[in-house]
Order: C-alpha cells, then sequence, then structure tokens
C-alpha cells in the first residue's frame, strides 16, 4: 500500500515537473533563447532526467514506465534541442568570425553643399564567406581611438542605434563618444537598411554612410539632429523645454570631448544570429582600413571632418534651429535645418 502511495506521489511530481518545464519553454520558443538561458534548460533537463530515472527505477510495469516516460517527453526534447541549439550557435559564431574575409574595401568622402569638406565617410566592403551563411550584418563604426575591448559575447547587447553606439556595458570614460564615424539607423529612407543578411553567393558587397557620433538623426542632409550630450548645444534658458530646441540644463556628459585620441583607426563591427550568435570581424576591418584608408595617421583630416557639424559651425554652413514640431527636437536631441 505504501509503495502504490509512493508511486502516485511521484506521478504526480513528474506530472507537475512537466507542465512547469513546459512553462519555461514557451519564453524562449516566443522570443528567443540566448546564452544567459543555458544553464535555466541544462538544469531543467537534468532535473527530468533525475525525475525519469526514479519513476523508471520505482515502477515494475512497462506501461507505466512507458506512461512516465512519454509525459516527460516533449519537454526533454524541448529543453535538448535548445540548449544544443545554443551551443552550436557559440561554434557557428567563432566558425563564421574565422572564416569571413574582407577582399575588397573602398572609400570615398561624403559631401554636402554649404561646408567646405567631407562630412563623413562612404565605404564599400566585400565580405568573402562561406555559401548559405545566416545571419543579420550590424553597421560597423570606427573610431580614431583606442581600441575598445569588447567581449564578442557583449557585442550585440552594447550596440546602441543612435548616438555613439557600440559602448561597453560599463562604458569606458576614456573612450570618447565622439571619436567616431557610425551609420546613422535613424534616417526615413529605405536606401540603407539599419541591418543586412549575407548575399546568396559566396560574397556580399556591403556599403555604409559613415557620419560623426555626434549626429542622432538624419533626414537627408536637410535636418540634421545632434544627440543632446554633444558639446556647444544651447542650454535651456529658465522655463524653456528641450522640445523648443536646447539641451536641458542640468543634462550630463556635455563637457568638450577630444574628435580624436591618437591617429589610428580601429573598428568594432559583428555580425548576430539566433540563438545569441556573434561573429566578431572588429579585427578583420581594423587591419583593413589602417591598412587601406586614407584617414589612416591623418588626425587633422579626421578632426576637420568632425568639427563641420560642431554646433558652432552649423550656422556658417547654412543651417539654424528647426522649428519645433513632431519631426525636430526632443529630450534626446536637438536639430538643425537648411534654410
Amino acid at each position: 500500500m505504501l509503495r502504490r502511495l509512493g508511486q502516485i506521489l511521484l506521478f504526480a511530481v513528474l506530472c507537475g515537473s512537466s507542465a512547469l518545464a513546459l512553462l519555461l519553454l514557451f519564453p524562449g520558443l516566443k522570443e528567443g533563447a540566448g546564452r544567459d538561458e543555458l544553464p535555466l534548460y541544462i538544469g531543467t533537463l537534468a532535473g527530468l532526467m533525475a525525475i525519469g530515472a526514479a519513476w523508471w527505477f520505482a515502477s515494475r510495469h512497462r506501461l507505466a514506465r512507458a506512461a512516465g516516460l512519454f509525459v516527460l517527453a516533449g519537454p526533454m526534447l524541448g529543453h535538448g534541442v535548445l540548449s544544443v541549439s545554443i551551443v552550436a550557435a557559440q561554434f557557428e559564431g567563432a566558425r563564421l568570425a574565422s572564416s569571413v574575409e574582407i577582399v575588397g574595401y573602398r572609400e570615398s568622402p561624403i559631401a554636402w553643399r554649404g561646408f567646405d569638406g567631407p562630412v563623413g565617410l562612404q565605404i564599400e566592403v566585400d565580405l568573402r564567406h562561406p555559401e548559405a551563411v545566416r545571419g543579420l550584418i550590424y553597421p560597423p563604426e570606427i573610431r580614431m581611438g583606442p581600441w575598445i575591448d569588447i567581449r564578442a559575447a557583449e557585442l550585440a547587447a552594447s550596440h546602441r542605434a543612435g548616438a555613439g553606439y557600440f559602448r561597453p556595458p560599463d562604458s569606458l570614460p576614456s573612450a570618447s563618444n565622439l571619436a567616431l564615424m557610425k551609420s546613422v539607423l535613424f534616417q526615413p529612407t529605405d536606401r540603407e537598411p539599419a541591418y543586412q543578411d549575407f548575399a546568396a553567393g559566396e560574397v556580399t558587397r556591403l556599403t555604409y554612410r559613415l557620419y560623426p557620433g555626434m549626429i542622432a538623426y538624419l533626414d537627408e542632409p536637410e535636418q540634421i539632429c545632434l544627440a543632446s550630450e554633444t558639446p556647444g548645444l544651447p542650454v535651456c534658458a529658465e522655463g524653456r523645454r528641450p522640445e523648443e530646441g536646447c539641451r536641458r540644463a542640468d543634462r550630463p556628459g556635455v563637457a568638450r570631448q577630444p574628435y580624436s585620441q591618437g591617429d589610428d583607426l580601429t573598428a568594432l563591427w559583428f555580425v548576430a544570429g539566433r540563438f545569441d550568435m556573434v561573429a566578431d570581424l572588429s579585427t578583420k576591418l581594423t587591419d583593413t582600413i589602417r591598412r587601406e584608408s586614407a584617414l589612416q595617421k591623418d588626425s587633422e583630416k579626421w578632426r576637420a571632418m568632425q568639427r563641420r557639424l560642431d554646433p558652432d559651425v552649423l550656422p556658417a554652413a547654412g543651417y539654424d534651429l528647426c522649428l519645433p514640431g513632431p519631426a525636430s527636437h526632443t529630450a534626446f536631441r536637438v536639430c538643425y535645418c537648411r534654410r
């Protein structure tokens, strides 16, 4: 009798554990799973296996054993598949990072009417890679400054679309968020998708238009929106709001920062995929631009390109503060429109 009661209790535990394990699967199946969930999936799988083994030894009949294992089969399979997928994604990221090659690099200046020189840099990169590669290619960031060491596993989490993205989680005080050129992702055009897929063949050609780090939003050259931490923006007088075209007086991070730190170029660039797959291409792009970019070792040309979008210089180039409106100033940016 006691043995029978113990079997009933154990089967109840088995059913409850199976239901709980299924509930733990839903977030991963719906929103995606990554490295952070791996211990949960492996631990749950090990727990289910232990309960299954206990049920096997506690049951005398084949039918009872089969019923218990049938109840556990679904969640065990789900947690096992997700665990294997996450681990495989890490190996795939490392394989892709080592196999991808930059076989072509070209750059040209971006010139706008009213400026005495380029305000950005257009680069074209040809990537040779294995066929049928899946993953999103994020836009690169180029700095004239020291190497920022971000682990490959943290690159995707460090990516910040807009002003000064690619900051480490524990932001390095020595890394100026103005000493960079980046893609402006928030622009109302289909010309430059934020993230790109690999081409069907073995070579993918990518084109990026890189602008100084102070730009937060760009509506063609007619409206330039600068991040609110950009030095030189007008400070809000008492009673005025940032939406009227000024920077909050109490907003931190507005100290003057250098536009270059040294004269060597460095890059941050990566590919991301399902299950937190990350392929770090930063070193390969850094080696390429140091070898082929006209800006390498030319810090004066770099700083001149950055200074052309300084708030103090924009009026001379034909820009004034935009009128307030839904597509203009916010608490995070101040916009200048061409006269």
